[in-house]
């Protein structure tokens, strides 16, 4: 999926669905792992694309088995200790 069909459909309300079903399935806390996506591209200069870092997060450590949230776009994960 390229990078545009990713940010078309992005919104805050994806990235909070994407932590609350990451967060159900993993037990951990929504507000740290906000607080961690926010830090990711805090320098970012446009929303657009801190959310497609925050998603781009999301797809490269979503839990195997889980579902991922139909509504929202999902990128080709990425090794990060490749990139």
């Amino acid at each position: 999926m390229t990078e545009d069909a990713v940010a078309s459909g992005l919104t805050y309300a994806s990235v909070i669905m994407l932590a609350d079903r990451y967060c159900q399935y993993t037990g951990n806390e929504r507000y740290q792992l906000l607080d961690e996506l926010d830090r990711l591209e805090a320098d970012t200069a446009s929303v657009r694309d801190r959310y497609l870092a925050q998603i781009q997060w999301f797809s490269n450590h979503w839990p195997e088995g889980l579902p991922w949230i139909a509504d929202v776009p999902r990128p080709e994960p990425v090794n990060e200790a490749a990139a």
